[in-house]
């Protein structure tokens, strides 16, 4: 009589076993892509780092450490521009404005395409590429900027400078440089200032009389108002001896008007 073989017994739950821990581990991974589509914070990377020897702690570290490399590769141009185009200022406003007021911006950040001074004071101090710019001999001198940036800072004292620029020319004569010219001024004064385009991250005028047009659809006069500017990027013009002397035309974001009667908001 022979005797059964128990080997295909075996052999048989052998491949049960398989099949079973195949599936649990295809479970487990569809169960980690679902935590990382739908929990915040939560991610396959973090998880197969941990996995690796690290704490979780350690794999949010990394993954933070990460990020903050990646902010800290963008020029100052890109960083310029994700500040004065944040949404936290509203919307863009399309507007005019004159008023009897200097406007006044606090020295931040500004980027200007092109500005012209006309300067009567001659005796200020002007930097140019570490060297103070002599204009005795003028009687009016004309100060044409192109292509700045830096720090701007405007107020009834004057105008205050510490950047670079690409063109500088005095009554038309450029001043050359194989580079950027390096230019600073403190509290200069003009007769009459025409920026062309500016970008700036706020600026007001105090109270006073003017008017403002919002598009096509609002007028507003100002009668003693005081006026404020989230962000603006636009012309800006002062003339001191003109009655209006001053005007800003161009998009701004969280345009307040403080008044004497009421208070207007627009965003």
């Amino acid at each position: 009589m022979s005797m059964m073989n128990p080997h295909p017994h075996h052999s048989h739950h052998n491949f049960r076993f398989y099949v079973v821990l195949f599936t649990l581990v295809i479970a487990g991974i569809v169960f980690l892509l679902y935590l990382n589509d739908n929990q915040s914070g939560v991610s396959l990377n973090s998880a197969v780092v941990g996995l690796g020897g690290g704490s979780s702690k350690d794999a949010l570290t990394t993954e933070t450490t990460t990020m903050t490399i990646n902010n800290a590769d963008l020029t100052t141009e890109e960083q310029k521009s994700l500040l004065t185009d944040s949404e936290s200022y509203g919307k863009e406003i399309d507007f005019t404005l004159t008023s009897d007021q200097t406007p006044l911006a606090e020295k931040s950040e500004a980027i200007i395409k092109s500005m012209e001074l006309e300067l009567t004071e001659l005796n200020s101090k002007i930097n140019v590429n570490g060297d103070k710019l002599e204009l005795n001999n003028q009687e009016e001198v004309i100060m044409t900027i192109k292509g700045f940036s830096g720090l701007f800072n405007l107020n009834e004292q004057g105008l205050t400078l510490d950047g670079t620029a690409k063109v500088l020319q005095i009554n038309g004569i450029s001043l050359s440089s194989s580079n950027q010219i390096k230019l600073s001024f403190r509290s200069l004064d003009f007769q009459s200032l025409a920026i062309e385009e500016i970008e700036l991250k706020g600026i007001s005028l105090p109270n006073g009389e003017g008017q403002l047009k919002i598009g096509e659809k609002l007028t507003y006069a100002l009668e003693q108002d005081e006026l404020t500017l989230g962000y603006f990027n636009g012309l800006l013009e002062v003339d001191k001896t003109a009655e209006m002397g001053t005007t800003l035309e161009g998009v701004g974001r969280s345009i307040n008007i403080n008044g004497a009667l009421f208070d207007l908001n627009l965003k």
